[in-house]
């Protein structure tokens, strides 16, 4: 995903400056037709095009937002007017580039726009899910519970990401250390033992001769090793860059053992909130389906529910049509299915997306259990082999005497 800062005209007249985040520029531009707008400039925003930057920077950290909107949302149920809100937050000692931005979104409220169309000019910062629970909220009056119930199922999801993280740096660090030290050992130690046994004319055991064809493998052509971790991680950087190879190996990732249906369930999880809130806000199912499949981060699956918006709109069933792309579970086609015929879509959505959310959070809790014992196996099996083909020969050596 990319940020854009474009400048248009809205159907009364009135020229806008907003920033979109979107998969290409011909994306924004649909998406800004869409929503009824003429676009009159639009550019990719600085920084976001480095060859090695993997996301577009963002003026606030996850926390610091979480903060801001907690604190937006104690002032307006106190009964403090928005615009004093603001004001108060806008003064308090923190992010200059997000203090800059509330002023905009203040001088907007001012001249008569409404919260949310204030906020959504900056979706770098403020997704269109946030933008619509704003809406929902300005519609009935309840803008500090919206924001209340946004904070809650975005505290969710950052403690989903911690755990991903919580799971995944440990093996990793063990990975690459584990991985270094056996690379030392084949290219420095075991050469420096195996040359006495060399010296020796002895016939040696299959495991010190495989042994030490690798190592002498690794020591002739590290170089060329080293090119191919670098190709290999160059490739793979420009396939993610690309929509092609990004399907591809997303598609890769949900056939993985375990970890497809827990990405699986993440995106059913997100998905079914984000369209819950929009729908709650007033999105036409077609606009609200297409915003949240935005915020998928698979692109394989983002891909086919993009699908769902074109099968929707040629008058196809939305759960219809979420079944073909043979990603939602069984058990959510069918709750989706109820929720049509019931005209509780919403509250279904909602339901589905904490029933997924507790699915992935038990699921980062068991694979956390499962990966680290295994990866210390298998490296305990590595440093098993390269100790015993070491010491086969001693032994050997120690029988003939």
């Amino acid at each position: 995903m990319s940020v854009y800062k474009c400048t248009i005209t809205t159907t009364e007249g009135r020229a806008l400056t907003r920033t979109i985040v979107a998969d290409s520029v011909a994306a924004a531009k649909e998406r800004i037709a869409q929503e009824g707008h003429f676009l009159l400039d639009i550019q990719k925003s600085a920084g976001d095009s480095s060859f090695f930057s993997f996301a577009p920077s963002r003026p606030l950290k996850p926390k610091e937002f979480i903060s801001f909107n907690h604190e937006f949302a104690v002032l307006l149920r106190s009964g403090m007017p928005i615009m004093a809100a603001l004001d108060m937050l806008i003064k308090k000692e923190g992010n200059k580039r997000f203090q800059s931005i509330l002023k905009e979104i203040m001088a907007d409220v001012s001249h008569g726009e409404s919260l949310s169309t204030a906020f959504s000019k900056h979706e770098h910062i403020f997704s269109p899910t946030y933008s619509a629970a704003l809406k929902a909220g300005e519609s009935d009056g309840t803008v500090s519970q919206a924001i209340s119930k946004y904070v809650d199922s975005l505290k969710r999801a950052e403690r989903i990401k911690q755990k991903v993280k919580a799971a995944s740096i440990y093996p990793v660090i063990l990975s690459f250390a584990s991985f270094f030290v056996v690379i030392f050992l084949m290219i420095f130690v075991v050469p420096a033992i195996t040359s006495s046994f060399t010296d020796s004319g002895a016939e040696l055991p299959f495991m010190t001769q495989l042994l030490m064809s690798v190592a002498d493998f690794l020591k002739s052509q590290y170089l060329w090793f080293i090119a191919v971790i670098l190709v290999f991680v160059v490739a793979l950087k420009i396939s993610l860059g690309s929509d092609y190879g990004k399907n591809i190996v997303h598609k890769w990732i949900l056939k993985l053992p375990y970890i497809g249906s827990l990405t699986k369930a993440y995106a059913v999880s997100r998905f079914t909130s984000t369209l819950s809130t929009l729908l709650s806000s007033g999105f036409t199912l077609n606009g609200a389906v297409d915003t949240a499949s935005g915020l998928v981060s698979n692109s394989y699956i983002r891909s086919g529910l993009r699908g769902v918006v074109a099968d929707v709109e040629k008058g196809e069933g939305f759960s219809e049509s979420l079944k073909k792309i043979g990603v939602f579970p069984e058990l959510a086609v069918s709750m989706i299915v109820a929720g049509e015929q019931s005209s509780s879509l919403e509250e279904i959505l909602m339901e589905l997306s904490s029933l997924y959310e507790d699915d992935v959070e038990n699921g980062l809790t068991s694979l956390t259990s499962i990966i680290e014992p295994m990866l210390m196996i298998l490296m305990g099996f590595v440093i098993g082999f390269i100790v015993l083909a070491l010491y086969m020969p001693v032994f050997q050596l120690a029988g003939t005497v």
